[in-house]
């Protein structure tokens, strides 16, 4: 009896051109519901991974198949190719029909591609043990959730489509011994992808279908509870991973100025009618109530981590948010992934920092930080120090600073707030990386200056307050007015005027000359009002300091004149002294002993040798000795 079903196994298999292990003497590794006709005991199974990851669904290439035969296996296809070892022999028999037998119908070929999408399973080894025949309505088998670039993908034809992406029943309304089933299938279902860029207009139905499975799904999720069974949790992150992972396009301006949210418009992802419901449904997994850590993490590694990350750059503003969300989610319930996700963030901006300048996602990266470092346990680890120091500090020198600049103060003041020990190399290293001479990014550096000082502990102040103050002083006396008005500001703010007056002493002397000499010098008026509002609140804060600081300033002043006239008799003195000179009269240009080429023949000499007396003497009394020869020399052989 068992051999009679190994043949009748095997004459199926061969009606689909399929050579497996069916044909030969060994058992059948596993069993299960079969698809396209073919028996429950044949492992003839194509694998998911040839579910087509590229950006459109079009008819198959013969490029895209490794061949095989009967004949002993080649290593390469008919079209020179080479094979991947996950190709096997189901795959074989279509490389072989489609470069052999084109005239035959592609009915079969569309039931394999049928098959593939909802058995999905990748070829495994000899078993051990023939398995018992196993229940009608027990799901398929999970796929693996790794997604390698470099595997095999097949793109599904435009033929027969209905067989491929057929709308199957409604999860509410299957038994419920069929809704884990059903809902593997609709996984499945949607690890089709479709063209949205080059042909958007092409395949309407089909991605109808794939969106309102996809939005069944996320439904499904967030109603019912005990959905997320162990089974589900390879297939749906392999769906994500087949539908999110990606190479990105290039960026529209990588070079150019910064962005400008404003201004700019964002470059948006054609296929976002499917992502959204994509990241839609991995967050409601990650939320639900049902959700196993423990299980997931097999399938939610590191390398999914890395690959997520790599998402970050995209330019759509909607792929980002959501990104934001995912990852947090997955920093929050993977504790065995939260260093590995802080190293790698480090890295994207190092990268961005010392290399590349231009990332998009580097707002999003850093409001992500922002939480975690809020949930920073105390006493702070010398790592999270290093972080501070070392990549949120340097931050601060890119060009492109304000696009993600109120994340990356929150940052830094949430580590001040952390650990006010901090204060100073924080506000040293502003002071190092102060712009010069671009207004609107010295603007930000004031804005940040004063939420640091909002939480600035006293003690911490007086270790900052000189060098700080006389970079304050610079700002007010800025030509810039946005840039003065900034800093004016502060007198506006209560902690700070508190601080200042604790320290008054130390701080009006270094900012009066400042102050004093905008209400004379300074061209708007809008700060000539707020330069009098500081000296008035410096003035009812120590009358008596204020008076001394005038004095002062005064004297300073005075100085300056008797200094700048000392100066004029200075040079009044030496033009006297040239004036009774006996050449005095003479103008200096006539004493210059000029040269001109003009009038030099056009010859090139190598140095000017002084004259030499005894030279000129001696060529003079040169003689020639023509008288002394007996005959006249020869002009012809000379």
């Amino acid at each position: 009896m068992v051999a009679r079903g190994r043949q009748k196994t095997a004459r199926m298999c061969g009606e689909y051109g399929v050579r497996s292990a069916c044909q030969s003497s060994r058992p059948a590794a596993r069993t299960g519901p079969g698809a396209a006709g073919l028996p429950l005991g044949c492992r003839c199974r194509l694998p998911l991974a040839m579910v087509h990851a590229g950006p459109a669904v079009r008819a198959p290439s013969r490029a895209m198949f490794a061949a095989a035969d009967t004949k002993p296996r080649r290593a390469v296809s008919p079209l020179g190719i080479p094979k991947s070892p996950s190709f096997h022999s189901g795959l074989d028999l279509v490389a072989n029909q489609a470069t052999t037998k084109r005239s035959e119908s592609v009915s079969d070929v569309a039931r394999a591609f049928r098959f593939a999408l909802f058995a999905g399973m990748e070829g495994q080894g000899p078993p051990q043990k023939a398995p018992s025949p196993p229940d009608a309505r027990s799901p398929p088998p999970p796929v693996s959730a790794a997604v390698s670039p470099d595997r095999p993908v097949l793109v599904i034809p435009n033929i027969d489509r209905e067989s491929l992406m057929e709308q199957l029943p409604l999860l509410k309304d299957a038994p419920a011994a069929e809704k884990e089933q059903l809902f593997v299938q609709k996984l499945r279902q949607c690890c089709l992808l479709f063209d949205f860029a080059d042909e958007p207009l092409s395949d309407l139905k089909w991605k109808e279908v794939k969106r309102a499975a996809l939005l069944e799904m996320v439904e499904y999720v967030t109603s019912q509870r005990g959905v997320i069974t162990d089974s589900i949790y390879p297939e749906a992150v392999n769906m994500f991973a087949i539908n999110l992972f990606r190479t990105l396009p290039p960026s529209s301006n990588p070079n150019g100025a910064e962005f400008d949210p404003e201004e700019d418009e964002p470059t948006l992802e054609a296929a976002w009618p499917h992502l959204q419901l994509v990241y839609e449904l991995f967050l409601r997994l990650l939320e639900s109530p049902d959700f196993q850590p423990n299980i997931a993490k097999k399938y939610i590694d590191q390398k999914f981590v890395l690959q997520l990350l790599e998402l970050f750059d995209s330019e759509d503003p909607r792929e980002r948010d959501f990104l934001k969300t995912t990852l947090h989610r997955i920093y929050g319930k993977f504790l065995v992934l939260r260093a590995y996700i802080r190293k790698q963030i480090n890295n994207v901006f190092y990268r961005f920092i010392y290399e590349t300048e231009h990332h998009n996602g580097i707002a999003e990266l850093l409001e992500i930080l922002g939480s975690i470092i809020n949930g920073f346990a105390l006493p702070l680890k010398e790592e999270h120090k290093l972080f501070l120091l070392r990549v949120l500090l340097p931050l601060h020198k890119a060009k492109s600073l304000s696009v993600y600049h109120p994340q990356l103060a929150y940052c830094v003041v949430q580590f001040l707030e952390k650990d006010p020990s901090l204060t100073q190399p924080v506000v040293r290293a502003l002071l190092k990386y102060w712009p010069k001479t671009h207004s609107p990014k010295e603007v930000m550096f004031l804005n940040e200056m004063e939420e640091i000082l909002d939480v600035v502990e006293p003690a911490e102040f007086q270790r900052i307050m000189d060098p700080l103050f006389k970079q304050l002083a610079k700002c007010v006396s800025s030509p810039h007015f946005q840039v003065a008005e900034r800093a004016l500001y502060y007198w506006n703010n209560e902690y700070i005027m508190s601080l200042i007056s604790d320290n008054a002493t130390h701080i009006l002397p270094v900012m009066f000359p400042a102050l004093y000499r905008n209400t004379k010098s300074h061209w708007n008026k809008t700060i000539h009002g707020l330069v009098y509002n500081a000296l008035k609140l410096f003035m009812e804060m120590n009358q008596k300091l204020f008076d001394e600081c005038t004095q002062q300033y005064k004297q300073e002043k005075q100085k300056e004149r008797e200094r700048l006239l000392q100066r004029e008799e200075i040079w009044q003195q030496i033009e006297e002294r040239a004036q009774r000179n006996d050449r005095g009269s003479e103008p200096a240009e006539t004493r210059k002993q000029t040269y001109s080429n003009a009038n030099k023949p056009l010859l090139r000499k190598k140095s000017e040798l002084p004259v030499d007396s005894s030279a000129v003497r001696a060529l003079a009394e040169h003689r020639r000795a023509d008288p002394f020869l007996s005959s006249p020399p020869d002009i012809n052989h000379c």
